[in-house]
């Protein structure tokens, strides 16, 4: 749990220890050992009554840690102290609870989880977008605030830097890597573009999709969040495989991904079709 993150670790522990804030979060401890390094949590229990030594714990710890202590029940079987899953009753680590535990931290600072509140309509129109699932997916982690960034990295004291690893100049958040950073700048930037003359600076990823949803139609925003897919996907293999792809690849697998989706919906429907023409089979 307090392993440090040095030199060139490979993708598999930089993704392993990336969610050790998560587990830190949802443990708890059954007393902490805050004593000499040999002393025990039963050198808080009386033995004969089998209940606190609230002298000695309030001795030791502040009022408030001392009440919290003493509230926690002692073992009649007389179990081994050990870390629990405070996220489930039984206290077993679950990926799906993990998951529901990342949400809510998320929210906390983000607003109304996926699942209800003013945001319904906003989340209902992204999952009906016409795009791979995969690009949607990274949508909705960017808008809960759960894509690590070198920034959110930084902040949970998991990397030294926080600064972009593509242009290294400005500090990395999901913003700066899928429109701020100069390296999608020609992405944004063509003369073509219908992004040329929008303005470059926004203070977070939510104010952007806001706008592009407001201002373009669905066609557009289909072909933005598979170019926001393929840009993340850009820095990642430069950030660990040092390769980066130029603007023409990126657009031209952003558009390969929504062509190929299309003949794919449009082929069910055409089966769907001709399933619904045949009616039901007769039997004999």
């Amino acid at each position: 749990m307090d392993a440090k993150l040095k030199g060139s670790p490979s993708f598999i522990w930089r993704s392993l220890w990336s969610s050790l804030g998560l587990l830190k979060e949802g443990l708890v401890q059954t007393p902490i050992n805050t004593l000499d390094i040999e002393t025990k949590v039963g050198a808080l229990i009386d033995e004969d009554s089998n209940s606190w030594k609230i002298d000695l714990v309030e001795t030791i710890f502040k009022e408030e840690e001392a009440k919290l202590i003493c509230s926690i029940p002692i073992s009649r079987s007389g179990a081994s102290d050990r870390r629990i899953w405070a996220s489930l009753e039984r206290g077993n680590f679950s990926i799906k609870s993990a998951y529901f535990l990342e949400t809510k931290l998320s929210n906390r600072s983000s607003g109304e989880p996926s699942t209800g509140g003013g945001n319904n309509s906003m989340w209902k129109d992204l999952w009906q977008l016409e795009v791979p699932a995969k690009a949607k997916l990274l949508i909705w982690k960017c808008l809960s605030n759960i894509r690590p960034t070198k920034d959110s990295l930084l902040r949970e004291n998991i990397v030294e830097s926080n600064l972009c690893p593509v242009c290294a100049r400005e500090k990395e958040t999901k913003v700066h890597v899928l429109w701020v950073c100069p390296a999608v700048a020609d992405v944004w930037g063509g003369e073509t573009s219908l992004f040329r003359k929008w303005k470059r600076f926004y203070p977070d990823f939510q104010q952007l999709w806001g706008e592009m949803t407001g201002k373009l139609n669905q066609e557009s925003i289909e072909l933005v969040v598979v170019l926001f897919y393929h840009i993340w996907a850009r820095r990642n293999a430069y950030t660990f495989q040092t390769q980066f792809k130029n603007r023409a690849t990126i657009v031209a697998l952003a558009q390969a991904d929504l062509s190929l989706l299309k003949e794919i919906n449009l082929n069910s429907s055409n089966r769907a079709a001709r399933s619904r023409g045949r009616g039901p089979s007769q039997s004999w």
